[in-house]
Order: C-alpha cells, then structure tokens, then sequence
C-alpha cells in the first residue's frame, strides 16, 4: 500500500438513509483505489437497521415502528436488526490487503473490534472483544458491528451505546428464540450495556462523545500503524449518498425485501 494517510471523518447526525448511503459510497472510493476510511456519526431522527440477509417481518415490529415514525432500514452488511438512537456509529473502510488478518472474516472482526474495545477501554472501562462482532463489559454488549466486501475492499460499521431507551427497544425489536433460549430468555434489551449505565451522565456530554470519536481514530491509527488525517466527504461521494438515500435505502422495495444493491 502506498504511505498516502488515511482519512478520519467525522459526519453531523444524519437520517438513516444517509447514513447508510455514505457509508456505501465510502466503500465504493476505498474499492477503486481512494484511501482508506474511518468514519463516525449519529443518527438524527432515530431508526432501525436489519441485516441484508433478514426478514423485518421476523425482526422488528413494523406496526410499532410505523406508529412512531421509526424507519426500517435493510443495511448491506450482516449482522441483525439495531434501534440506533443515543449512539456513536462508526464505520471504517479499507482494501482487505492493509493487513494479513483482513482476509478472514474471524480475523478481521478481531482487529477491527479489538481495536474499537481498546478506544472503549480508554474511557476506564474494561470493555473486549466477544466473538464473532461483538464488544462486551461485563457479559453485556455495548457494541456491536457486521461488515460486507465489495471489489477487494471491507466495509465495517457498528455500534457504541451511550444510553439505551429499553422500552422502545423492546417495543420494536423482536426477540430471536434461540438467543433467548441460550441467554436465559433475555430480550434485546437486556443484553446491552450504555455507556451511561458505566460512567453516570458524563456519558451525554458532548466532549464524550469527541473523546471517543477520537479515541476510535486514533486506535484504528495505532491497530494499522497509518497516520489517519481529519477528512471530510468528497463532493462525488456526498452527491453518491443522496442518491443512494434516495433510490436504495429509502426504497420500500430495497428495505421490504431483499433486492441486489448496485454494486
């Protein structure tokens, strides 16, 4: 790879559809040859994503979700269904031959999510990877992520939880049998941990959440041994968002049912 620094973007809160168009279109830059990217935001309104491969049917309460106005957004990686609400999202894009470990998909989730638990942890919290996707604290979840790979390039997104509203949690996400059933019967909601639930409000300041977007760079710096540069989104890539905000990810048809994105 050549020594051109990384870009570290981090984007103002956004709708669902945005979010998940720019993080598309970061992915398309990195797979035709642009630098690698890592990139934090929020979601503003709140919303649900569920994976490529789900039925929402099966996993959200779409009733419950249309009455609050709550969209469902069909992601293009894995992974289940999220309420994204007091949150940081990350999401980093980079060509699978940064590192040897990116060729797998166990290995890559070790090195993407170890480093975000180590940029978690910098807050004073003992936060580690959980295998497959997952960052724990205390057994409990405080982030999640899924990825997909397009034209020899991953694209990894998750979750941290700054605080969890239970009660619309679980009044949207439909809890999965098996998971229930292995984890004595807890519903989503009770297997998440807030930041907020850690540190007390200091959770909600807004220097937090900088910390921590911070953090998130500077540990994927470290992890890859790349200086990571303040970036914003290219033109090309911002009109590329709207557009696929508009035509895919805002599409009743792409979010219903699964449908191939444009790759």
């Amino acid at each position: 790879m050549s020594d051109t620094p990384w870009r570290g973007i981090i984007t103002p809160p956004a709708p669902g559809p945005y979010n998940m168009g720019l993080d598309y279109a970061l992915l398309e830059s990195v797979a035709g040859g642009s630098a690698p990217v890592v990139r934090c935001y929020r979601w503003a309104p709140c919303a649900i994503t569920i994976g490529y491969f789900q039925d929402p049917e099966r996993e959200v309460d779409l009733a419950a979700a249309a009455r609050d106005g709550v969209a469902v957004i069909r992601r293009v990686t894995g992974g289940g269904a999220v309420f994204h609400d007091c949150e940081l999202t990350y999401s980093i894009a980079l060509p699978e031959r940064a590192s040897p470990e990116l060729r797998s998909i166990a290995g890559s989730y070790d090195m993407i999510c170890g480093a975000v638990a180590r940029a978690i942890s910098r807050l004073g919290i003992d936060a580690s990877f959980a295998p497959v996707n997952d960052i724990i604290v205390g057994g409990r979840k405080i982030s999640g992520s899924a990825q997909t790979r397009c034209g020899g390039a991953i694209l990894q997104h998750g979750t941290v939880l700054i605080d969890a509203d239970r009660a619309r949690m679980s009044a949207y996400l439909r809890a999965d049998p098996e998971k229930s059933r292995e984890r004595d019967a807890a519903g989503p909601a009770e297997r998440v941990v807030p930041l907020r639930d850690l540190i007390g409000d200091r959770a909600l300041a807004p220097e937090t959440y900088s910390t921590l977007c911070d953090a998130i760079i500077g540990s994927f710096a470290g992890t890859f041994g790349r200086a990571i540069e303040p970036s914003s989104p290219t033109g090309p890539e911002s009109q590329r968002a709207a557009a696929l905000a508009r035509d895919l990810f805002g599409d009743d048809d792409w979010n219903a049912r699964r449908i191939r994105p444009p790759l």
